[in-house]
């Protein structure tokens, strides 16, 4: 029961950040241009990527001893930061998104939602 119930939170969760980031396109697309809106939408997809991989290696996870699970956990962090890193340099590069709208989606997406996301009661 724990498991599904865990499940889905994280569907619930990876869902929430991509309806804030595509309102948050929404609003810059409406108030300013199509490439404001893009750039925001790439820096929302990056933040929801990196957190429904992590989610998923961790919880693949389950039922393993600790000792292992700490390790998948560190190794997990070290290749979202990677992607994160990789990802936003080549939306700097080669797509030459507005780096403003692009930070603050991500900002939203990735640290707002998942503030907002323990306010949430369980069932």
């Amino acid at each position: 029961m724990q498991s599904k119930q865990t499940s889905a939170m994280i569907v619930k969760l990876a869902c929430l950040q991509l309806v804030a980031t595509l309102c948050f396109s929404a609003v810059i697309y409406y108030c300013y241009d199509a490439h404001q809106a893009i750039s925001a939408l790439l820096g929302g997809l990056i933040a929801v990527l990196s957190s429904v991989y992590m989610a998923g290696r961790l919880f693949k996870s389950r039922g393993r001893p600790a000792e292992e699970m700490l390790g998948l956990f560190y190794s997990s962090v070290v290749l979202k930061a990677v992607f994160v890193i990789t990802m936003v340099a080549i939306c700097i590069i080669v797509v030459k998104v507005s780096f403003l709208s692009f930070i603050v989606s991500y900002f939203v997406s990735a640290a707002v939602v998942n503030w907002l996301f323990l306010l949430v009661p369980d069932e």
